[in-house]
């Protein structure tokens, strides 16, 4: 049966009614395009159903023969690392496309800048069909001069103008060389032959409290059809993340988020910066800062993501697992989840999404083992089901390029770094660290020259771990089935 908006908002109003009184909220509670419960959307259960058809094909073509209810959800995932993350990221999909296994991929996620990256691949249609002309057009972009500095026009209709705007006009247009007014549902419908696609950001107030009770809480995600908390199961539908509400219920509508301040949100690592590291910023950026104020844009104070809180206002007894602070506040600011853990790991490990397989590709710029050792670490502090990760302490500073590290009751997490022992050998200096040198995240955009060394590096690791990410691969589908 199919729910209009009718039906929800009577049942909503019913469920007002019925507040106070002995009856319970039910478990996946809807009020208008607040959600709330643990369940995927049903827009995504269609994708990941059609989606299905798609790797089993692909295993097929890998002669691993899998039924259609038995495929394994595999999620690739992509970490933070400025245009080092971009250019990696978009590197790595197409040669997994050439080598055949892009298509078993169920999910895309990322954090930072690998979401810069999907959003430039997301911007064209089943691009995952034949990227290879996508990528090149990305990358001729990137070779490009930039653009003219100028701010979307539904900037000026925003209640919370922040810093996270001017860094997204003014740095992140540096590197992504566009301005891309597109917003994240416009996708709907687009993408039937693609990853399903999860950029993520955290809560930066749920982040300075530090407290390991809440930490479920600071996970954020956006999708095409949703945006909200991925641990704890409050959800808004996209084109109303960031419009306001009060008890679950919309009061002022704001222009949906465009996909160049998402891509600011995303990859806002300036937003957790110490006060004198701010004021540094401040100081570089201050006749934009005071542009800004003049034309009325922002108040002359130093917040990011500031965004309109979806659950304000919201009793507790029908957002039982959200964190009671967050339900009393008017906005949330949110920022770049790299801050936190530099890998989307969280997004995918929902148990609604039933990942069998997480493929990591870390772009970080120092500790290659760093990411995967947080992720290990934080699960175990929220109670959260994760492979064990142990490594030898030599491999920090020269790491092999892939890892596996089997999980019993879990998916199977494989940690491939960029920087390897393996696709760095053939440099001059066989040094990892002066091969990571000339990547660094802030040294400005990448020259053309460097564009395809990293681009190369990239597709290196993917060819010369094929062999073993097949093997993972076909141990999902024997799991599957057992």
């Amino acid at each position: 049966m199919k729910v209009t908006p009718l039906m929800m908002t009577v049942s909503a109003l019913l469920y007002t009614l019925a507040s106070g009184s002995i009856l319970s909220p039910p478990e996946d509670l809807n009020l208008t395009q607040v959600r709330i419960g643990h369940t995927l959307n049903e827009a995504e259960k269609q994708h990941v159903t059609r989606r299905r058809l798609t790797v089993q094909q692909c295993l097929k073509k890998l002669h691993i023969p899998s039924t259609l209810n038995k495929v394994p959800n595999i999620a690739l995932i992509g970490s933070g690392g400025g245009q080092r993350a971009m250019v990696g990221l978009l590197a790595s999909v197409l040669e997994l496309k050439k080598q055949g296994l892009l298509d078993c991929m169920m999910y895309l996620s990322g954090v930072s800048g690998s979401t810069w990256g999907m959003a430039s691949l997301y911007k064209y249609p089943n691009w995952s069909s034949n990227p290879k002309p996508v990528t090149e057009e990305i990358v001729q972009r990137l070779d490009g001069c930039g653009v003219l500095l100028r701010y979307p026009e539904t900037w000026y209709q925003y209640d919370n103008f922040n810093q996270a705007h001017g860094w997204s006009a003014h740095v992140v247009t540096t590197f992504v060389k566009e301005i891309d007014e597109h917003v994240l549902s416009e996708q709907r419908g687009k993408h039937d032959m693609d990853p399903y696609p999860i950029y993520t950001v955290i809560d930066k107030e749920i982040l300075d409290r530090r407290q390991i009770q809440s930490l479920k809480d600071v996970w954020v995600e956006m999708t095409p059809h949703e945006a909200g908390y991925s641990l704890t199961g409050a959800f808004v539908d996209q084109e109303y993340f960031g419009s306001k509400f009060d008890n679950g219920m919309l009061i002022k509508e704001q222009p949906e988020m465009d996909m160049l301040y998402v891509q600011g949100l995303c990859g806002s690592i300036a937003a957790d910066l110490s006060p004198s590291a701010a004021w540094s910023v401040v100081k570089r950026n201050m006749l934009c800062l005071l542009g800004n104020i003049f034309a009325g844009l922002m108040k002359p104070t130093f917040s990011w993501g500031t965004t309109y809180n979806f659950l304000h206002n919201m009793r507790a007894e029908e957002v039982r697992e959200v964190d009671p602070c967050i339900l009393k506040s008017g906005t949330r600011d949110y920022i770049d989840a790299g801050l936190l853990l530099n890998a989307p790991y969280f997004s995918v490990l929902r148990p609604e999404r039933n990942v069998d397989l997480i493929i990591s590709l870390d772009f970080s710029e120092g500790d290659p083992m760093k990411t995967i050792e947080d992720a290990y670490k934080l699960s175990k502090d929220m109670g959260i089901a994760f492979p064990h990760v142990e490594f030898p302490e030599k491999d920090r500073e020269k790491p092999k390029d892939i890892y596996v590290f089997p999980g019993d009751n879990t998916p199977t997490v494989i940690h491939m770094p960029l920087f390897n022992r393996v696709n760095c050998n053939d440099d001059s200096d066989s040094d990892i660290e002066k091969v990571r040198q000339r990547y660094r995240t802030f040294q400005g955009p990448l020259c053309p020259a460097r564009i395809k060394e990293l681009m190369d590096r990239a597709a290196a690791n993917l060819i010369n771990t094929k062999p073993k990410l097949l093997e993972e691969i076909r141990k999902a589908v024997n799991r599957k089935r057992s």
